[in-house]
């Protein structure tokens, strides 16, 4: 008998691993002493975190994996298109800076909205990058580079 992956069964599984894989690099930062925190103990702490709420989450909805969800079948194409933006930022952040960076990756996220109107698409994405501008590199003062 074979189960569908819920969409629920699939985020939690995600979740699962993110936060392994969050531990674990935050692990090679150094998590410092009681009296010292390091610069990878709140990120390994966060991640275990996660982890064993993910965990804990998945058990349960493998045990009954269609209780309080709707059955619907996972949309690859627009999960795609959100964990791609991701890529599209980390692509495009060192070499372009970071505005060319936030455009590429919202407009790459916007493609999972199918009905989207192409003006629409655009008039978002560049509001959001002002958005993202106005908050990170001038209001927060983020060492990186607008444009490169």
């Amino acid at each position: 008998m074979t189960e569908k992956v819920t969409p629920a069964i699939f985020v939690s599984a995600a979740l699962l691993l993110t936060g392994i894989g969050m531990a674990g690099v935050a692990h090679g930062y150094g998590l410092g002493t009681l009296d010292y925190f390091g610069a990878g103990a709140f990120p390994f702490y966060l991640g275990l975190i996660l982890a064993g709420l993910a965990a804990l989450d998945l058990a349960v909805r493998l045990r009954s994996p269609h209780q309080g969800d709707a059955g619907e079948p996972v949309n690859w194409p627009r999960l795609l298109c959100i964990c791609g933006s991701l890529g599209v930022f980390a692509l495009l952040l060192d070499p372009f800076g970071f505005v060319p960076a936030i455009f590429g990756a919202a407009l790459v996220a916007m493609l999972a909205d199918i009905r989207q109107r192409p003006l629409a698409t655009l008039g978002f994405v560049l509001g959001l990058t002002l958005l993202c501008y106005l908050v990170f590199i001038l209001g927060l003062g983020l060492p990186i580079p607008a444009f490169r």
